[in-house]
Parts: structure tokens; sequence; C-alpha cells
């Protein structure tokens, strides 16, 4: 993991649909949220209706950007979320122009997480959970996930392995 990259990926899953929503993490995300809106200032943790812009200046859409600053993100980096319409154009668009972005690449599977990882953001479990979270279909299966996601069954592992310290 080159960690000087900014990732980017498709959050929502790839499609027509009302609303996509695509992170970034890494140094570079700032940047790229001045350079595809025109806007200089972006508040941390506050949604900004903007339009976003396309390297020639058309108009690719409306709608959200969020700003995280580090180390208050997910990843523990800098992080964007840019919400616009679901339209497969637009998704595509915007890919594009993060991927021609110098020193920014789509993500590796699960390398938001993996970045949070070694950050210090969530243990091992978390990440499993979080894993689990995504793929339960049943509501026990998300009962159970969302525990082990949430820290519940943390507490328990910790009083065994006391026990078995002891």
């Amino acid at each position: 993991m080159e960690k000087k990259d900014t990732i980017f990926a498709l959050s929502t899953p790839y499609g027509r649909s009302a609303v996509a929503m695509i992170r970034l993490s890494g140094p570079n995300s700032l940047n790229i949220a001045k350079t595809i809106t025109k806007k200089n200032r972006f508040p941390h943790r506050q949604a900004n209706f903007v339009t976003f812009f396309d390297n020639k200046g058309y108009i690719i859409d409306r709608g959200l950007i969020i700003y995280f600053k580090a180390p208050s993100s997910y990843t523990g980096e800098d992080m964007l979320e840019i919400h616009t319409h679901g339209s497969i154009a637009i998704i595509n668009k915007m890919l594009e122009i993060l991927e021609e972005t110098p020193g920014c690449r789509f993500a590796l599977p699960g390398e938001f997480s993996k970045r949070s990882f070694v950050n210090g953001k969530n243990d091992l479990s978390h990440f499993e959970g979080l894993a689990n979270l995504i793929l339960s279909e049943t509501e026990q299966q998300r009962i159970v996930a969302s525990k082990q996601t949430f820290g519940q069954t943390q507490s328990i592992c910790k009083e065994w392995r006391e026990t078995i310290l002891e």
C-alpha cells in the first residue's frame, strides 16, 4: 500500500439509482474537492451542496461533498464523500476524472479498512464484523454482525482472555 496515494471507490452499487457515493482517502482529497467543485473552503464534517465540473469546466452534476479532516475520519486520513445522482454516465465521468488525477487511483478491495486498521482506528474484530454486517441477509445475521462490529462482543472476548490468563 502506497500511503502517499489518494484512493477512491464507488461505495454504492454500480448502476442506475437516485444517489451514488464515491469515497476518497489520502493526502490529495482536499485538493481534489477544490478542483472538481471550483470551491476553496470545505468545513470539516459538513455537507456542502456543490456543482461538480469536469477538466474542461463543463458541469457534470450537482450534489453533496463532505470533507473529513485527518485524523477524524474512517481511515484516519483526509477523506471525501462525493454524493451525486446515480446515473451510470455521471458515475463513469466522476470515476474517470479521479482516475486521471495524478496520485489518485482506484482502491484495492478492503483498502479503506486496511488504512483504517494501520492508522489504529479499529481492531480486526471490528473489520470482520463489518464484513459480516455488509453481507448479512437475515435479521439474526445483522444482529450478530452488529454486536461484533460495534464492540459488544469484545467485552466477552476480553473476559475470556483474562480468565484464560489467570
